[in-house]
């Protein structure tokens, strides 16, 4: 009784809001070389994909487990052809995509088929063959539009419409790309410049050209933006200073846990610093010179999708005024965009 009235309830919420949709499941794919967590992320991202075809109604992976979990069912040894079927009748789902991702030599291949619960007849197959998980996860979308029977790029398994994007751009040497970023945050002050010194609102922004390699990215670009920060009120003296920072910056970011990575940065250049007094001081004018700095940063960045990353960095703006240095810890939240 209780397995009916958790079956009648979905379909209770689902089957009336999508209409005469198919409901469909992802099932967990078998691997070979490939971790269970990237496995789950993978067929996360599928579901979704699957999704945004608007040609199914997806039973995502929490409710698949909810489901089974009310219907105390373990799908720890199901994994043969027929128990994946039954599991899918169990979620009264009407098609199920069950696959295969392994790793041979140095390329991946993932094999996926739809098949319908009832007759276990094969509807359709999406298959791939990667250099690496990036790769596989560009072509996620197309994959779901394969399984979903719509027109995908040019039909070769695992390019689609990476691939033709690729043959109608001029590819370039090293598997280079370009990116645009810009960052902003808030300036804390450290050490004795902290006595006078109140927050800034920094702002960074960066054209860098990037290398993908097997064990990461590499980059080498431009660094600009402007910080704006004013004194204490009860500082000695009162007054807004700006500094524009112009200069080189080294970046690397990890193969990580998709879809995040881990990236660290080096910049160092030169800093163009304004200083505007809020009142009028004797032997105290307004000037403007130029400092060194350097900015050592570490941060967490999250791929949104295949030419967008967003990113949160704690950056250390070290400026080598004359006599003194400053010191600024900054963290910013950003965005990556390939161009």
């Amino acid at each position: 009784m209780k397995t009916i009235v958790v079956v009648l309830l979905f379909l209770a919420v689902f089957v009336p809001v999508f209409g005469e949709n198919p409901i469909i499941t992802v099932l967990d794919f078998s691997t070979d070389g490939v971790s269970e967590s990237e496995m789950k992320s993978i067929i996360s991202l599928l579901s979704s994909a699957l999704f945004q075809t608007e040609k199914f109604t997806v039973i995502d992976i929490s409710e698949r487990e909810r489901l089974l979990q009310e219907l105390e069912f373990s799908m720890s040894d199901c994994t043969d052809e027929s128990c994946l079927l039954e599991v899918g009748r169990m979620l009264s789902a009407e098609g199920i995509v069950v696959g295969n991702l392994g790793k041979v030599g140095k390329r991946y291949i993932l094999s996926t088929k739809l098949l319908e619960t009832e007759t276990a007849k094969t509807l359709n197959t999406a298959d791939g063959f990667y250099d690496d998980l990036d790769t596989l996860v560009d072509d996620v979308y197309t994959l779901a539009a394969k399984l979903a029977g719509l027109p995908a790029g040019n039909g070769r398994p695992g390019e689609g419409a990476a691939a033709a994007a690729k043959e109608a751009e001029p590819e370039q040497p090293g598997g280079g790309y370009l990116s645009v970023s810009g960052a902003a945050g808030v300036t804390f002050t450290v050490g004795t410049v902290s006595e006078a010194m109140g927050l800034g609102i920094p702002g960074f922004l960066t054209l860098a050209y990037n290398l993908d390699r097997d064990w990461g990215g590499l980059g080498v670009g431009l660094i600009t933006g402007v910080q704006y920060q004013a004194t204490k009120n009860d500082a000695r003296y009162l007054y807004n200073m700006f500094t524009v920072p112009l200069g080189a910056e080294l970046s690397y970011r990890s193969k990580f846990v998709l879809p995040f990575f881990l990236n660290a940065e080096l910049s160092g250049g030169i800093t163009v610093n304004g200083i505007l007094y809020k009142e009028e001081y004797l032997y105290r004018d307004n000037q403007a010179n130029l400092s060194a700095f350097v900015a050592p940063a570490f941060g967490i960045g999250y791929r949104l999708s295949p030419k967008t990353s967003l990113s949160l960095t704690a950056r250390m703006m070290v400026i080598f005024f004359q006599g003194s240095v400053y010191l600024g810890a900054s963290p910013t939240a950003g965005v990556e965009v390939r161009l």
